[in-house]
């Protein structure tokens, strides 16, 4: 006749797959709870369970036929939460550095644009003053003495032509060699205006695609924190579903051991029934006990998802709603918490804070990855979906 405590471990073991059992302390953690993956091949007793490990072997192991079928199949294969929230504190960790250079491109935009304006309001003044110049020395309008024309005497306060000078009629040599004169400071100008007209498309591009790839990036965050609060209800599910199997098979056991004691009318078997009993009732409540542990976790887990998912939401906001991005940006921002669909909405073509236009539709293979994992996986479990404020935020 066996230990009653000796009873529950072998009984406990049984049901677990040979996993020692013990009292969980408050210190358990989160993972304590049964694991069917722990299980035995296929959801049998462990080798060397003699058959009197249960009283009598063949009586329990003949009322568990679930046992192989429920508790014994694997969970869902499924990425882990801290995968998700790896995502997202990259992705806004990216942006930070993003987005101060989209605001220094914005500025250089700002810049280039007023050279530019510059550049050209002087290339028309200097061919404006070309042509005046030019026809003034074909006319002869310039004095016999200095070689200047007459609007540059004039604009000295000076008399044209000089006192004992005379106006003069320049050969076609003195006209050409004036034209490459007053032609010289205009190409000078001409090529700065190119260089900076080609520098400020260049750099229009740049800011452009980084405001797109905030954009994209504001996308690919409200993907991932979207997808760990799914996988956090998922593991709640999985773990209620796992529960309730194991529940289902000591419920079975308890049913079978009641009838027996109907008709059992042996006094040495009704006593190994009675600790059978007292062996399954306290290994559920047992299990009662760690899946309210697990259930404590799961809400501190979902807490301080909200918690970081607020902080960062914060920290974006500074980037979009403050400061030049804001003209750019933030009237687009979209403020659901739920991603759009395909890859470009779901944030697929954010590229970590590369911004270069010529990696316009180019696409990371860990981005990807997480796309494809976050479309494979359900969505019908988004209980805990992050609180969306009343500004326009990401």
């Amino acid at each position: 006749m066996m230990d009653g405590r000796a009873d529950r471990r072998r009984v406990m073991a049984w049901l677990t797959g040979g996993i020692a059992f013990a009292r969980l302390g408050p210190a358990a953690a989160q993972s304590d709870l049964l694991d069917p993956a722990k299980l035995g091949k296929g959801g049998q007793a462990p080798k060397g369970a003699a058959p009197d490990d249960l009283l009598d072997g063949s009586r329990v192991r003949a009322t568990l036929p679930s046992a192989t079928a429920g508790d014994g199949e694997a969970r869902p294969k499924r990425s882990s939460p801290g995968y998700a929230r790896s995502m997202a504190s990259s992705v806004v960790a990216s942006m930070a550095g993003l987005a101060s250079e989209a605001i220094r491109l914005i500025a250089e935009v700002k810049r280039l644009t007023q050279r530019k304006a510059d550049l050209e309001r002087q290339l028309a003044d200097l061919m404006a003053e070309r042509d005046i110049k030019l026809e003034e020395y074909r006319s002869g309008l310039f004095c016999s003495g200095c070689g200047l024309t007459r609007s540059e005497i004039h604009a000295k306060g000076e008399t044209f032509p000089h006192p004992g000078q005379r106006i003069v009629q320049p050969t076609p040599e003195e006209i050409e060699a004036k034209e490459r004169e007053l032609q010289a400071p205009i190409d000078r100008l001409r090529r700065e205006l190119d260089a900076v007209r080609s520098k400020l498309a260049q750099t229009i591009a740049e800011r452009d695609e980084a405001l797109d790839q905030l954009e994209h990036g504001l996308r690919l965050w409200r993907t991932a924190v979207t997808f760990e609060y799914e996988l956090l209800a998922l593991a709640d599910h999985d773990d209620e579903v796992a529960h309730k199997a194991r529940l289902e098979e000591i419920d079975s056991q308890l049913r079978k051991i009641s009838s027996e004691r109907v008709w059992n009318k042996d006094k040495r078997k009704d006593e190994e029934l009675n600790r059978d009993w007292d062996s399954w009732k306290t290994m559920r409540a047992e299990l009662d006990e760690r899946r309210d542990r697990r259930r404590l976790a799961n809400e501190k887990d979902r807490a301080r998802a909200t918690a970081t998912a607020n902080s960062e939401r914060n920290e974006l906001n500074g980037y979009i709603h403050s400061g030049e991005i804001s003209h750019f940006i933030a009237s687009r921002a979209n403020a659901s918490p739920i991603p759009d669909v395909g890859l470009g909405g779901l944030g697929g073509f954010y590229r970590m804070g590369d911004h270069n236009p010529k990696h316009e539709v180019a696409v990371l293979p860990n981005v990807r990855v997480f796309i494809d994992r976050f479309s494979a996986s359900p969505h019908y479990l988004t209980s805990y979906a992050p609180p969306v404020g009343a500004r326009a935020i990401p």
